[in-house]
């Protein structure tokens, strides 16, 4: 296939789709939708193994690392799946049509479910030994994997002052739109979060405290991403800023035609969706 070639589409939701991730080492995706289902797919011979069942309502955010997968859910409870007992191409050579659908429930390994949050989980990130979620009941908690204890909460001050929402359409994204912790990322002891306010926070997951506020969105930030030097975030406001850790200050604001739901960055490109386009941005910035 040329490059930019979309050369299959899988199909199984009855609505839109809120999350996915994938591991291509086994070849499985997972996907989330307000359909309230959460599917398993084999990327080996395009087809859906079937549900992952134990949430008590949709899902809103998942992420996969090898053969983990961590769900955050409305029910308001995260949990972490062992995938590797889900049989598919890569331990299954059995000849199986590409068009199978499977509504069946999975026979997998759910590890356990992490309760302590009072409202909907709306972004998480994990590691091998940490795990952080942020939720509409404005905190973010550090969750220890081993023990599977809550080891500290964070309280996030509810700032906003009404910020408008109304232009945004469709009812997925217009839902987003309300979610307080919009976006998270974490490495090692540094945490930074984008909410609805339009803030971005730099946490010391050592101390708890937030040491820096960075303010310039005027509408929720959906998504987030930093390195050592920059971090970017997306906005409602159909901005993208790129900002330097170092001072603090917006290094460069990149302007789109519909709100930012998605957004990925190395060295000299940044990738970004938006919630009302149809359209795939790559843009250049030094």
């Amino acid at each position: 296939y040329e490059t930019g070639t979309c050369f299959k589409t899988l199909q199984a939701h009855t609505d839109d789709i809120l999350d996915l991730d994938f591991n291509h080492p086994r070849g499985m995706l997972v996907s989330s939708s307000l359909d309230g289902t959460v599917k398993a797919w084999d990327l080996y011979r395009y087809r859906c193994l079937g549900n992952l069942e134990g949430h008590k309502s949709i899902v809103r955010c998942l992420q996969m690392e090898g053969s983990h997968l961590l769900t955050g859910s409305d029910d308001s409870t995260l949990k972490f799946w062992d995938l590797s007992t889900i049989p598919n191409s890569s331990s299954d050579s059995s000849v199986i049509s590409s068009s199978t659908v499977s509504d069946e429930a999975i026979v997998t390994n759910e590890l356990f479910t992490l309760e302590g949050h009072r409202a909907e989980i709306t972004a998480i990130d994990f590691n091998d030994t940490q795990i952080v979620s942020g939720s509409n009941d404005k905190t973010i908690r550090l969750w220890n994997i081993e023990t599977q204890q809550c080891l500290s909460s964070l309280d996030v001050l509810w700032t906003s002052k009404g910020l408008e929402t109304s232009s945004v359409i469709n009812h997925n994204y217009a839902y987003a739109a309300h979610d307080f912790v919009g976006a998270l990322q974490f490495w090692d002891f540094a945490l930074a979060t984008g909410t609805s306010d339009g803030k971005l926070k730099m946490w010391d997951l050592r101390t708890g405290q937030a040491h820096r506020t960075l303010s310039g969105h005027n509408a929720p930030i959906t998504c987030l991403q930093f390195d050592e030097v920059h971090i970017v975030s997306g906005s409602f406001d159909k901005t993208i800023r790129i900002w330097d850790l170092r001072t603090g200050s917006v290094f460069d604001t990149l302007t789109y035609t519909s709100p930012i739901s998605n957004l990925q960055f190395d060295a000299n490109k940044i990738i970004s969706c938006g919630s009302t386009s149809d359209t795939i941005n790559v843009s250049a910035y030094a």
